[in-house]
């Protein structure tokens, strides 16, 4: 019983080891795709800015055109937009731009950059010769084409990271989910594992019967039986197991106190408690019964002795038991404990009757 348990220990023990290998690279994995979602996110913040205020340069050359020919100089609106450009390109500036390193805008933004620096100079041109009106007019509509496109590609940009950032989101509840089932089937492992050694525990390993543990949690529910209840204890010793472990060895008393065992199960009606308390001893307790079916049960139990004793392969041992009972319509508000002392007393006697018949 004890090499049983350890087995199944020593399972669950190499079972809590793969868990938690599997469970550290689960882990490892969900802080990657965590961290790789987080960079995404940042990344596609920092695209909506890039995006706005490639937008707002759109706008802006726009209104500074207008300004300029309406004879009003922008010289406020062109360093402004200096600044936003070059926070576009590299990131330094008072607006706080990341940015994008995709490849296909940084193309857009470097037309669009020098876009600009071509418009600036027919506005300089501009001022000083107001005849090349419609050149800067030519211009600015080219400029504001490009910075269309580079809206364009920084959108492409931010779509791509959204559809990333979707595979991330995907992938990492498809873990979580994994992680879960997994943990969710060793509880259920767990909970099976502790059943099984509860039950190994309570159980005696020679007879398949609830061993002395089991005997003593069955004693101690502190049930009272009145008037209107019914119910029998009943105790039961071998009187031959010395004689035959003298003379057959112990392997064949062995086999004795599992023969009984196996006719008292098959004697016992259904919801009949039976264990083995001690070596040779063996208890019974049978709950809402009558006389009559008490009766019946004796017989029963005879009934299977005889048949044992009469099968070929019982290797000639002869089973011979005492048996002691008390029914609780005879002993009033008792517990099962009493019930079981008076049945202990009462199978003393049936022992002794057994020994003086044996040596008359």
């Amino acid at each position: 019983m004890e090499e049983l348990t350890n087995v199944e220990r020593l399972k669950a023990r190499r079972k809590r080891v793969k868990l938690l290998m599997f469970m550290g690279t689960a882990l490892l994995v969900t802080i990657i795709l965590f961290s790789m979602m987080m960079n995404t996110i940042h990344k596609i913040q920092g695209a909506g800015r890039v995006i706005n205020y490639t937008g707002m340069v759109r706008g802006a050359s726009q209104r500074l055109i207008k300004k300029e020919f309406t004879g009003v100089r922008g010289d406020a609106d062109i360093a402004r937009l200096d600044e936003i450009m070059g926070g576009l390109k590299h990131g330094e500036s008072t607006y706080k731009i990341t940015p994008i390193m995709n490849e296909y805008y940084r193309e857009k933004l470097e037309v669009l950059v020098s876009e600009w620096d071509t418009l600036k100079e027919h506005i300089r041109v501009y001022r000083e010769n107001p005849e090349t009106e419609l050149l800067l007019f030519e211009k600015s509509e080219l400029f504001f084409t490009h910075a269309d496109q580079a809206v364009d590609a920084a959108e492409s940009y931010s779509e791509s990271l959204a559809s990333r950032l979707l595979v991330y989101e995907i992938l990492l509840i498809l873990m979580l989910t994994v992680i879960l089932f997994v943990l969710f089937i060793q509880i259920i492992g767990e909970v099976k594992l502790n059943k099984k050694l509860n039950a190994i525990a309570y159980i005696d390993p020679n007879t398949g019967l609830p061993n002395r543990r089991s005997c003593e949690h069955e004693l101690s529910k502190g049930e009272i039986f009145g008037v209107n209840d019914a119910a029998c204890c009943f105790m039961f010793d071998l009187n031959n197991l010395k004689e035959v472990n003298d003379t057959l060895g112990h392997s064949y008393g062995d086999l004795l106190i599992s023969s009984f065992a196996t006719i008292l199960h098959r004697a016992a009606p259904k919801g009949m408690f039976v264990g083995r308390i001690a070596g040779d001893e063996f208890m019974g307790i049978l709950r809402n019964t009558t006389e009559e079916e008490i009766r019946t049960f004796i017989e029963l139990l005879r009934s299977e002795q005889i048949a044992l004793e009469s099968n070929p392969t019982n290797y000639s041992i002869s089973i011979s038991y005492a048996l002691g009972y008390a029914f609780s319509k005879e002993y009033q508000n008792s517990s099962l404990r009493k019930l079981l002392d008076v049945a202990d007393m009462e199978m003393y006697k049936d022992k002794k009757r057994y020994k003086e018949t044996k040596e008359a």
